[in-house]
């Protein structure tokens, strides 16, 4: 052996960091949208805690007062205050709690019916495939702005409602999705091997087919969280989905009209924060969709 000579297993040694980088696709977008999310979402668990104001705390003499001033009590407003002089940091960060919360309550409760009837269409086929899908067709068929306010007119606005509206109305595409990889996933030999070991339907659906098909269901529900914050602060926005009293982004961007004139800062301070989590949360949605799709080189 050559004196000096590089043996075979000796190489340039490449940074753990770089190799994690590239085996899940992460770029600085990516990344900068996960700390994004991550500090609204400690801001909304927070808001109590780092809230320096009541959000319902009005305050006439304070009306309007621009970011980053003091206000007539000589009291430092980070975000300024709207036209009833609530502090907008405040509320800002109380609506994210609530944004949040409608996004991912009603993506698992869509998530969940979808995923359960393409199970049972997929799988079962026959008499259960074609009532699940024409029901799926005639919800497409109906325009969905028109089905929520036509059911908010019956129910009422809330919360809760809101909730249950967009969790039961968005369930189609997740069907759509699941029981098209049902399909794909049912005549394959690992499958085919349980059934045959005497393996009831139930069984097969929860322990071989459906971790097989999760990928694009999760994929589209993160699509979703953000559809569905910008549904409800739609609703909110017009005055059909949560009541003026619960400080949402929606509420505050209705409110904000009638002095839009004289204040930029009420619409426009909302408005960026619901940008900013929606752009977000749609930056982590493409990068699940590359992270799991195996069309895409690593």
């Amino acid at each position: 052996m050559t004196v000096g000579a590089p043996r075979s297993g000796d190489g340039p040694r490449r940074n753990p960091w770089v190799v994690f980088y590239r085996r899940y696709k992460l770029t600085v977008p990516v990344v900068l949208s996960f700390a994004i999310l991550l500090a609204i979402v400690i801001v909304a668990l927070g808001a109590p805690t780092f809230a320096t104001y009541d959000p319902h705390e009005t305050s006439l003499r304070d009306r309007l007062t621009p970011p980053l001033t003091m206000d007539a009590s000589d009291t430092f407003r980070l975000m300024g205050t709207d036209a009833l002089g609530r502090d907008l940091a405040t509320r800002i960060a109380y609506g994210a709690r609530f944004s949040l919360l409608i996004g991912l309550a009603s993506v698992m409760i869509g998530g969940t019916i979808g995923l359960v009837l393409g199970l049972l269409a997929g799988y079962a086929g026959g008499f259960w495939e074609d009532l699940i899908m024409r029901a799926a067709d005639l919800q497409v068929a109906l325009p969905s702005m028109v089905l929520y306010l036509a059911i908010l007119a019956v129910l009422g606005g809330g919360m809760v409602q809101v909730i249950l509206i967009l969790g039961f109305t968005g369930w189609v595409m997740y069907a759509r999705v699941a029981r098209a990889q049902v399909l794909a996933v049912k005549n394959q030999e690992f499958v085919i091997a349980a059934e045959s070991l005497g393996a009831s339907p139930l069984r097969v659906l929860i322990q071989h087919i459906t971790p097989n098909i999760l990928a694009p269901v999760i994929v589209i529900g993160s699509f979703d969280v953000a559809k569905n914050i910008v549904v409800a602060a739609a609703l909110s926005f017009i005055g059909v989905g949560i009541p003026p009293s619960v400080p949402t982004w929606g509420g505050m961007l209705s409110e904000a009209r009638d002095v839009l004139r004289l204040a930029w800062w009420p619409a426009t301070l909302p408005g960026t924060a619901l940008m900013i989590l929606v752009l977000a949360v749609n930056m982590i949605g493409d990068w699940l969709r590359d992270l799991f799709d195996p069309r895409i080189d690593a």
